[in-house]
């Protein structure tokens, strides 16, 4: 059985999880945190054979905490639990050494699979987001998937203008916008506007100079 260590900010998933591994499966919870700042100097010191983590944690990202732990402890198998299921933080999880990566809103199987799997030296990732995932494992880019048409709607829109400022820029019916628009946003699963604007801020597509009012909160 393995050594987990479980890093989540929200109470009622940590103690879900730590119900199922210590009654289910048999693995031992060695530590938990909220906070990955505090996390990381014990994770280092209790060296657990596996590390479950959430991305929105306090006062450390898991992104940040996953980057560290792989690279100070490779021996530390890394499985990403969390709502977030957006390509950039799939993508840059697995870039930083996570195995595994599943979403909260799955079913339990989701979770013994990836422990099973990834314990195996395998990798798992949950249907939800195995578009963003090759065969291999590799997270796949999905803005490589944009036609060019739809990058320059998405940078367009992303910058603020409207659908009839596109239409004279790109030469356009605003038929064909909402149409690039509305494709590009599915291939992105992106469902809103603000959300559109955060992939692009991401992506680097415009720079982080917004007014006030440019996003909502």
């Amino acid at each position: 059985m393995a050594s987990v260590f479980l890093l989540d900010s929200e109470p009622f998933s940590r103690d879900g999880i730590k119900e199922y591994l210590q009654n289910t499966s048999g693995h031992t919870v060695v530590g938990e945190e909220v906070s990955g700042l505090n996390a990381i100097p014990m994770i280092l010191a209790e060296r657990p054979e596996l590390l479950i983590t959430e991305l929105h944690l306090h006062e450390l990202d898991g992104l940040e905490v996953v980057r560290r732990i792989h690279d100070q402890l490779p021996s530390t198998q890394i499985i990403v639990n969390t709502h977030n299921i957006d390509s950039i933080n799939v993508s840059r999880s697995i870039r930083y050494g996570a195995r595994g990566y599943i979403v909260k809103s799955s079913c339990r199987g989701d979770l013994s699979q990836a422990i099973q799997s990834v314990l195996n030296g395998k990798t798992f990732f949950s249907s939800s987001i195995s578009h963003f995932v090759d065969q291999e494992g590799h997270s796949v880019d999905v803005y490589e998937d944009l036609t060019t048409r739809e990058r320059e709607v998405l940078q367009l829109v992303a910058e603020g203008n409207t659908a009839s400022e596109i239409t004279e820029k790109l030469f356009i019916s605003v038929r064909t916008v909402e149409k690039h628009r509305s494709n590009l946003m599915k291939k992105l699963q992106i469902h809103s506007h603000n959300d559109l604007i955060r992939y692009a801020l991401q992506r680097g597509l415009i720079p982080f100079q917004l007014t006030d009012g440019d996003l909502a909160t």
